[in-house]
């Protein structure tokens, strides 16, 4: 089988056509289907790889869409006595070449919720403003 031409390392350059300027997203697909995934905002590092984060998994839905899980190990959530995984959203593949891709992002409408409270207790968003359901994500490949 071919590997999977998503595979390997991308840099979100650009949500729905506004260049990120406030900080960085990368995303690094494995061929093995875990994934990780590193933001830098406002001077604060995360990544899914460090250890009050839980781990992420990918995996290739269709021809045209791949999903993002987040995995939460046995025993990490007290009462937890088994793995659990959430889809965080399904990517729809609106184009692909080598060294860029374009997706559009169709979350449930919990976790769109849920985003849109933070980002009102941040105070990036009012409670009146529409909060779009989905957004195009521009990534560029990383060498």
């Amino acid at each position: 089988m071919d590997r999977d031409p998503l595979v390997g390392t991308w840099r979100k350059v650009a949500i729905d056509g506004a260049p990120l300027t406030d900080g960085t997203e990368v995303l690094h697909l494995r061929a093995d289907g875990t994934a990780v995934t590193e933001v830098e905002w406002q001077g604060e590092r995360s990544s899914s790889e460090d250890p009050e984060h839980c781990g992420h998994h990918w995996q290739r839905v269709d021809e045209n869409h791949w999903q993002l899980l987040s995995v939460i190990p046995a025993g990490l959530v007290p009462g937890l006595d088994l793995e659990l995984t959430i889809p965080l959203g399904l990517q729809e593949i609106l184009e692909l070449t080598d060294r860029t891709m374009r997706t559009v992002s169709r979350f449930p409408p919990e976790v769109i919720e849920q985003a849109r409270q933070q980002m009102i207790a941040g105070g990036h968003t009012r409670p009146d403003e529409p909060f779009p359901p989905d957004s195009i994500s521009d990534y560029e490949r990383v060498a």
